[in-house]
This record gives C-alpha cells, sequence and structure tokens, in this order.
C-alpha cells in the first residue's frame, strides 16, 4: 500500500509528533543550566521555561507518601494495648484531629518502629509505619495480643499517607480524611492525613503536588529521622530512641508507666548522657559547596522565613549513592559516625554528638569516601538542654 507522505502532517499525526518531542525535550534534553535551582515534577503540568519545578518557590505542597503503609488495631482494649508497648502515652489522643510520634522498642530497649499513631474513634488506633516494616510490625502486635480484646489488620490496600506542607489547616483543604492532624514531629512538616485509597481528593489549585523526594528534603532540612533505613540501619535494631531524636520530637513520654524498653531508655534520659544523635548533613565533592550549603540550611533553620526551602540549598544534579558509609573528622582514631540516607545533596547521619561540631559549636568539615560532609543544628537542637 502506497501512502501519499504528506498524511503525516495530517492533525492527528501533527498532533502526535508534537508532543513526543515537547515531553522528550524537556525531561531528556534540558539546557546545563537548568539543573541550577528546579527538580522535574511529574504531579502537575511542568512549570518555568526550563520545564523543571523551582523548590525554593514552593509554598503549600502535597504528596502521597508510598514510602509509608499503615496498621490498624481496632477493640475495646486498643488504648490499654498501646500504652503497654510504645515510647508514647496514648491515653489522652484526640480522636480525628491529632496524631502522636511513638517508638516501638524491643526488649534491650533499642528501637524498632519509629511510627505515628492517629485515632478514628475511640475504640481504634491507625499506626503510620515504614512500608518496609509493615509484615514485621504486624507480627509484633500479634505476638504481644495475648488476651487483649483488639483486632490487628493491614490496611495497606484501603488508606494511605499524605503529607501537606505549608497548609495552615485542614480546613483550608476539600477532603474528607480518615484522620488529619498537624505532623507532631516539626511544624515545618504541615498537616499529616490518612485518606482512603478509593477517595481522590480535589485539592486547590495553589496546593502544588510535588514527588517524595520533596517530602523528604523538607524533612532532612529540619533533621527529622524517619523509616528502617535510618533509625534502624536497615534492621540492625541498634539504636536507641533518644538517638533519633525522639525525645526532641515528641515521640517519648517520660512520665507514663511501664512499656517494652523503658527501663533502658528512663535510664539515659535521667543520665542525660545520649552519645550519638541524628544530624542533616550537606554533601559535596567541595568542602567548601559543603559548608555552604550547611550554612544556607542553618540561616535557614534561624530565621522566621515562612518558606518551605531555602534558596541555593539544593544541587539537584547531587546523587550520592552513602548509605552505609562511614563519616570520619580528620585526626580522629575512630569514625565519627554513619551516613544512613540521603537525598540530592543532602544526608541524615548518625553521628557521635561531641564531635558533631567544633568547640565553638560552629559546622565542621568530615570526610564521606571522596566527598566531604558537614551538619547543621536543626530547631530541636535548642531544646536538648532542657530535655535531657
Amino acid at each position: 500500500m502506497n501512502l501519499n507522505p504528506l498524511v503525516w502532517l495530517q492533525p492527528p499525526f501533527r498532533f502526535f509528533f508534537f508532543w513526543t518531542g515537547f515531553f522528550f525535550s524537556k525531561v531528556f534534553l534540558e539546557p546545563e543550566d537548568s539543573n541550577s535551582c528546579c527538580e522535574l515534577n511529574f504531579w502537575i503540568p511542568m512549570s518555568g521555561s526550563c520545564g523543571r519545578l523551582c523548590l525554593h518557590d514552593l509554598k503549600q505542597i502535597w504528596t502521597i507518601l508510598r514510602s509509608r503503609s499503615v496498621v490498624r488495631v481496632k477493640g475495646p482494649d486498643v488504648e490499654k494495648f498501646f500504652q503497654n508497648l510504645v515510647t508514647q502515652d496514648v491515653r489522652d489522643i484526640g480522636v480525628l484531629t491529632e496524631g502522636r510520634h511513638a517508638g516501638f522498642l524491643n526488649s534491650r530497649g533499642r528501637l524498632l518502629h519509629d511510627t505515628i499513631l492517629s485515632r478514628p474513634s475511640e475504640e481504634e488506633f491507625l499506626v503510620d509505619v515504614d512500608r518496609a516494616n509493615v509484615d514485621r510490625l504486624t507480627r509484633q502486635l500479634n505476638m504481644y495480643k495475648l488476651r487483649a480484646n483488639v483486632k490487628i489488620s493491614d490496611a495497606s490496600n484501603e488508606l494511605s499517607v499524605w503529607s501537606f506542607a505549608g497548609v495552615p489547616s485542614a480546613d483550608a483543604l476539600q477532603v474528607n480524611p480518615v484522620t488529619a492532624f498537624p505532623d507532631p514531629r516539626s511544624e515545618a512538616l504541615g498537616l499529616r492525613m490518612v485518606l482512603e485509597k478509593k477517595s481522590r481528593p480535589p485539592i486547590p489549585e495553589n496546593v502544588t503536588g510535588v514527588t517524595e523526594n520533596v517530602y523528604k528534603v523538607i524533612r532532612t532540612l529540619n533533621g527529622i529521622c524517619e523509616g528502617s533505613v535510618e533509625s534502624q540501619g536497615d534492621f540492625r535494631d541498634e539504636e536507641l530512641p533518644l538517638e533519633c531524636n525522639l525525645d526532641v520530637t515528641g515521640g517519648v513520654s517520660f512520665d507514663k508507666g511501664c512499656y517494652i524498653g523503658q527501663e533502658l531508655t528512663a535510664r539515659t534520659h535521667h543520665t542525660g548522657v545520649v552519645r550519638k544523635r541524628f544530624f542533616p548533613m550537606a554533601i559535596d565533592k567541595s568542602p567548601d559547596r559543603a559548608l555552604r550549603a550547611a550554612q544556607v540550611a542553618q540561616e535557614y533553620i534561624d530565621s522566621d522565613q515562612k518558606i518551605l526551602i531555602p534558596q541555593n540549598l539544593i544541587d539537584y544534579d547531587a546523587n550520592y549513592e552513602l548509605s552505609g558509609s562511614l563519616i570520619e573528622r580528620e585526626g580522629a582514631n575512630r569514625p565519627t559516625g554513619e551516613l544512613r540516607s540521603s537525598v540530592y545533596n543532602l544526608s541524615m547521619s548518625h553521628i557521635r554528638f561531641e564531635q558533631a561540631f567544633d568547640d565553638d559549636g560552629k559546622s565542621t568539615v568530615f570526610n564521606v569516601g571522596e566527598q566531604y560532609a558537614v551538619a547543621w543544628k536543626p530547631s530541636w537542637f535548642q531544646r536538648l538542654q532542657r530535655v535531657q
């Protein structure tokens, strides 16, 4: 069959070739300087001449946290059941509108799961937990159930966890959540919601949809530890809850009664000796650039800026695969700590508290393989003296 060559110029074909070329050029043929301030965004139409989204321009964002899952525990004994298991006092968690940061520990006082608990009703709790930990947590809850009148189920196929940063309240959104509350760990993380998966809420146009990496940037910037890779070191279960900063993010109640792992947690708190903590760090191949990025982050933390992410902080070309790498200080006899996770040029790292900064309390440069890393002090740093 002989086709007229001009048929390819007809409207249907022109439309196909135009949008194929447009998408290819935007995603794969970016100008060399387009990565200086922006990241690819697949939630909304591309914005800006480079086809990328400038993070420092964001004021209100939403994202589905696909790294998180939900376990549902329901029954008349649910409050007593959790009160005996977690680091948090769950007796006065408000129904629907409050969430609490809480840790599950083993008998040695080591952190097994960092979670956020919410309460859809008086006899029901939802456990927001790392997706990689769902099966493990469900097994452990069933193991401790004994005669407690509760039903434990994996609700991952029914419910999803959403984050709305920069949004003042759930009333500003046209959503019908299962639970909705300010993220209990940091005001910078905004609202956290559990929604039915079958529903797709109508999000206002001024709230920008972003990838989960943007949420991770905000979380890391503010020094909030989360998930099995960070708080557990890929299930090694070596970290104390205070090393993961649960004491300064409201995740531990020191006034409640006994729970699994409570003895060591209380003793560590009362002695005031926490030898290691998680700190955010900037990574770069240049020590000067790493130091500058940490200074930008510190200035942002110390200011009253209302933006979510400061300008000139993120290197969008960076993709450091350094999880598990040792952090070393020049002249030290042993490593200072370990880098646990990274997003762009930022990381959450588990390091010795007394070595995190120099004698004057200023940032210092560490070696991480062939790269350099510099820590800064999140807002919770000022609360340490009141906690310890």
